[in-house]
């Protein structure tokens, strides 16, 4: 049994929102000069944390997923990918 599941990708969503909503801060502040000042700092520290943490799960993601083939490969189990599935696979996922 083998079901094609596609699931949209959430985060060619969220950078995008992410960006225009900086943006939209910014213009606030500047359109009201009552916002306050925006600390560069922080803005910037919260960018570079948010590209680390890409880029350490990329890496990680390619060694998980190079272990989960190699597992794959011994298994006997093939559960498939139906609706079940996916939702016992989340729910173990969130409990571990």
């Amino acid at each position: 049994m083998t079901d094609d599941l596609s699931y949209p990708d959430v985060v060619q969503w969220a950078v995008p929102l992410f960006i225009a909503l900086i943006l939209a801060e910014f213009a606030w502040i500047a359109w009201t000069r009552r916002g306050g000042r925006y600390e560069t700092r922080d803005a910037m520290t919260s960018l570079v944390m948010g590209a680390r943490n890409v880029a350490s799960g990329l890496a990680l993601g390619f060694v998980a997923y190079g272990f989960f083939m190699w597992l794959w490969a011994l298994t006997p189990l093939d559960l498939g990918t139906s609706v079940w599935v996916v939702l016992l696979c989340f729910v173990l996922d969130d409990l571990r």
